[in-house]
């Protein structure tokens, strides 16, 4: 069965990679367009390391 407790984390990564290029126009820096594309890159890859661990964690866990 499906637990929310055990996959939220997997939900938070998958939610900040696809929202990640629409957060620069939700606080709207206009004049920061560097920032934005920095702020837009950050959080894609921290999402995707958020993903990594978690997957990397759930392998460790199911070989044990």
């Amino acid at each position: 069965m499906f637990s929310w407790e055990k996959n939220v984390d997997y939900l938070i990564g998958g939610t900040m990679l696809i929202s990640a290029p629409l957060i620069p126009d939700m606080i709207q820096l206009t004049n920061f367009h560097l920032f934005n594309d920095g702020l837009t890159l950050t959080i894609q890859i921290l999402s995707i390391v958020l993903l990594g661990l978690r997957i990397k964690s759930q392998i460790k866990k199911e070989d044990e």
